[in-house]
């Protein structure tokens, strides 16, 4: 049976963890059995009028992703059944989003922000950041969630620092404006070594 609860085999953020390794230890699809898999279900995720960039991640037992409505959904990833879904000001989650340590809580990069939402019941917990919220301006990549501090890019090419318990931003830093460096938005996302507490 599949271990939801291997720490090192987990996918709890887009591209696999805060390290961004975009790699799984699992090892029970290999290129020995890969031809006898067979489609177990589907799911439709509304009228393609634009794409989607995110690969899921799988908290609480849950396959976490967007829709091409705006809509964060949860489904069981057994038999495809939805669980929840909320709606978020778009664009949502467009490419990527993460789960907090503990797997309580889905950090959701919107047109408005990155919103909170419980893992168990799709709401926005409002005991996290502002309101349920940390910023009001657009966002595209996954955030960095750690203990104590939620790192955001935004589409102003900035990287922000906000406490997670309170909102309060703690720092901010332009990438257009290092060492003269004429930068641009971030595209590809952020990781975090949380070994050497360094952001990439």
């Amino acid at each position: 049976s599949f271990d939801y609860n291997i720490s090192n085999k987990k996918w709890t953020r887009s591209h696999g963890n805060n390290f961004s390794n975009k790699i799984s230890a699992l090892d029970v699809l290999n290129e020995k059995n890969l031809s006898d898999l067979n489609l177990a279900w589907k799911l439709d995720l509304g009228k393609p009028r634009k794409n989607i960039e995110t690969n899921p991640i799988l908290v609480d037992n849950k396959l976490i992703l967007p829709d091409v409505n705006d809509n964060l959904i949860a489904i069981n990833p057994i038999n495809g059944k939805k669980i929840w879904s909320i709606n978020l000001p778009g664009p949502v989650a467009r490419r990527g989003l993460s789960s907090d340590l503990d797997e309580k809580n889905i950090f959701v990069p919107t047109g408005k922000g990155v919103y909170v939402i419980n893992v168990k019941n799709g709401l926005v917990n409002k005991n996290f950041g502002k309101e349920g919220k940390f910023s009001n301006i657009l966002s595209l990549v996954s955030p960095i969630v750690t203990h104590d501090k939620v790192f955001i890019s935004d589409i102003n090419a900035n990287i922000n620092a906000f406490s997670k318990s309170n909102g309060k931003l703690l720092w901010s830093l332009s990438t257009k404006k290092i060492n003269n460096f004429k930068g641009a938005r971030n595209w590809g996302g952020i990781s975090y070594d949380d070994k050497r507490d360094l952001l990439f």
